[in-house]
């Protein structure tokens, strides 16, 4: 992973830079300013300390599926294998003019259909 770009890629989703700093310290990552992601994603700060990289790498896994719209970025820090991603991709193409909503929304009806009370996994 390419630090800086990483950190670039994670200010245009989520378009500010608290929203970076907020998004890595849900993930584990020491308290920082957002100045903090800014200098790394200007190479100022070349290595973080080991719980930010690794916060930052996970908070870009989450994002990177995602990416395209900030609408997108807000499903909460959604993430799936990349076997299970291969999968949702090849579902969606089956179904030709899906968007990504509509196909969570047909994969949330159909586990709440085996599930005993509607809107209700166990």
């Amino acid at each position: 992973m390419m630090l800086a770009k990483a950190v670039t890629r994670l200010y245009r989703i989520l378009g500010r830079w608290q929203r970076v700093a907020n998004e890595c310290r849900a993930r584990g990552a020491t308290p920082h300013s957002a100045g903090y992601y800014q200098q790394i994603a200007h190479s100022r700060i070349k290595r973080p300390d080991d719980a930010t990289l690794e916060s930052i790498r996970l908070t870009d896994c989450d994002f990177s599926s995602f990416s395209a719209t900030r609408t997108r970025a807000m499903r909460r820090g959604l993430s799936v294998t990349p076997d299970v991603f291969d999968r949702l991709v090849a579902a969606k193409s089956v179904r030709g003019d899906i968007t990504w909503n509509e196909l969570f929304a047909e994969a949330a009806n159909l586990l709440e259909s085996r599930s005993v009370t509607p809107g209700v996994m166990e």
